[in-house]
């Protein structure tokens, strides 16, 4: 990949998370606080693949926090959209308030013309394609350990990280990218139904984090019967989840 194909890819992500920064405070729905956190991993994709130097810089830092406070905020969300309605609480209100005023002092310390400008004048003239591969084959190998039957919340997490970071850069960088088997799949189409899992299972985790808080605050009413079966539910799917992610890893056949 060259210099010039370098700088329009990263223009281009930055430019979709400028406009997702412009409306932080005016659109704060689940599906935009999606959008901003997918487009600054396909940017930090991009970079780690270049070597993580951009990682580096004080102004990509605080996009990482603007990041952490979005996904503070969708857990907040996800978790008041398991609550029958009109269950939400005074106390949810007003956390979720928190959160979103957090998103909105993290994106207000964000300037994107400085970041962009201080990215685009550190591209190196080209990304060979063994450096793409090496990449690649660095996270495959992060999820083939970590995906075991000991593996526990957070290694399946961190193993979703890895594959998102695959699945980035087969986006950027096309058909020379696809070094297959990754993650014991033979495809794209596998991939993403591993990877539709794997997040699956972490919202699971998050909400049932957000559930146990929540009764571990409530000591009687209505409420802490329904949570309690909601909590139920979820952990009995969570476990499916995480048997067929474990299964699918182990037993993936080319298709």
């Amino acid at each position: 990949m060259k210099r010039r194909k370098i700088k329009k890819y990263v223009t281009k992500r930055l430019h979709q998370l400028a406009n997702d920064v412009a409306t932080i405070g005016v659109h704060n729905n689940q599906e935009d606080i999606h959008q901003l956190r997918v487009h600054y991993k396909q940017a930090r994709a991009f970079l780690r693949a270049m070597g993580n130097e951009g990682l580096k810089t004080g102004k990509f830092k605080m996009l990482k926090n603007l990041y952490g406070a979005a996904g503070e905020l969708r857990n907040m969300q996800l978790y008041r959209s398991l609550l029958p309605p009109g269950s939400a609480t005074t106390g949810n209100d007003a956390e979720l308030a928190e959160r979103e005023n957090a998103l909105l002092k993290a994106g207000a310390r964000v300037n994107m013309h400085r970041l962009q400008k201080k990215l685009l004048k550190n591209i190196p003239a080209t990304l060979p394609k063994k450096a793409i591969a090496r990449f690649i084959a660095h996270n495959n190998a992060t999820i083939n350990k970590l995906l075991n039957k000991h593996a526990t919340d957070a290694d399946i997490h961190a193993a979703r990280k890895a594959l998102k970071d695959i699945l980035y850069t087969i986006s950027f960088a096309g058909k020379g990218a696809r070094l297959y088997p990754i993650a014991h799949k033979h495809s794209l189409r596998q991939l993403e139904q591993l990877n539709d899992l794997l997040s699956d299972h972490q919202d699971h985790v998050f909400e049932l984090q957000l559930l146990a808080a929540a009764l571990a605050q409530k000591s009687d009413g209505t409420n802490v019967e329904m949570l309690r079966t909601t909590q139920k539910q979820l952990q009995e799917e969570k476990m499916k989840i995480r048997a067929r992610i474990l299964d699918d890893t182990d037993n993936s056949e080319p298709s």
